[in-house]
């Protein structure tokens, strides 16, 4: 269960949407946090900087090109997950 979803009489429920959270759902969200962790790794290896331990780990980078590309990474991400959860 992630942090944003609530249990609504014993359903797991998206708190964005209100939709309730499937398997199938969680599969896609899954391959999408796999797919950005391989990246972020990758983005800290060609700056050299080290990648923060934790299953939310906030990714800082020294250079500001590379701050840049994190900040438009995480907004792709938080709009990749909401068109998952959305309805139809």
């Amino acid at each position: 269960m992630g942090p944003r979803e609530t249990i609504v009489f014993g359903k797991l429920v998206d708190f964005s949407s209100g939709q309730e959270v499937t398997d199938h759902h969680r599969a896609r969200l899954a391959t999408i946090d796999e797919a950005a962790q391989a990246l972020y790794r990758a983005m800290h290896d060609a700056e050299g900087s080290t990648s923060p331990d934790g299953p939310r780990p906030e990714h800082r980078f020294g250079s500001r090109k590379m701050a840049i590309a994190n900040t438009h990474l995480e907004t792709a991400l938080m709009y990749i997950r909401a068109a998952i959860m959305e309805p139809g």
